[in-house]
């Protein structure tokens, strides 16, 4: 499967239509047993575009997901708990590339700090994890400067988006070199969908 995709990669095939991947993909599963693993999943409507009914009965998906709502009473949901502090904090360092590092007392402070700020959310732990990037420089200048989100959840189109993600989303954003900052907001005002002209 995975020798199939590079010839898409390179462009010596292509699919012009979700129908198209959809029948592709069954075809490729067909009379196979697999896991097929969907992350991230905010609507349902994006899975069964992908998926259809290319899964036989030899093989299940597994979703993960913010917004269980979206799919039937049937379906079988394991719910998991936030991390807890401690979690959250070896997550921190191993993300940050700390975990070896002996901290001071300021700098296990700023750890205790941006974990606070995550609300135990593994993504909002690794992307913090992430800007620090061995850095213990970075690491106290996070802690210090708190992020002033510029933009709701609304406005970023995430009904059920944390708020500790959007903040650390702003900060990897401000993270960014200023000019790769404003062709990625210049990008960012095409809707769900839309093909973006090449001139942009």
């Amino acid at each position: 499967l995975r020798d199939h995709l590079r010839n898409y990669d390179r462009g010596a095939r292509v699919l012009s239509t979700a129908a198209e991947g959809r029948d592709e993909l069954k075809r490729l599963l067909f009379k196979k047993a697999c896991l097929l693993v969907l992350d991230d999943v905010w609507y349902r409507r994006h899975m069964d575009d992908l998926v259809g009914d290319c899964i036989g009965s030899a093989s299940q998906i597994l979703v993960t997901t913010r917004n269980a709502d979206q799919f039937s009473a049937g379906t079988a949901v394991v719910s998991l708990k936030e991390l807890s502090e401690e979690q959250s904090r070896r997550l921190l360092l191993v993300s940050a590339g700390l975990a070896q590092v002996q901290l001071g007392e300021e700098d296990s402070s700023a750890v205790t700090a941006l974990i606070g700020r995550c609300c135990g959310l593994p993504l909002a732990v690794c992307i913090t994890g992430a800007l620090v990037d061995g850095d213990v420089e970075r690491l106290r200048q996070l802690a210090r400067s708190p992020p002033q989100l510029q933009l709701t959840s609304e406005q970023l189109n995430m009904r059920y988006a944390h708020t500790s993600v959007t903040e650390v989303v702003e900060l990897s954003l401000k993270a960014l070199p200023t000019d790769t900052q404003q062709k990625l907001l210049d990008l960012a005002i095409y809707p769900e969908d839309a093909v973006v002209p090449v001139q942009a």
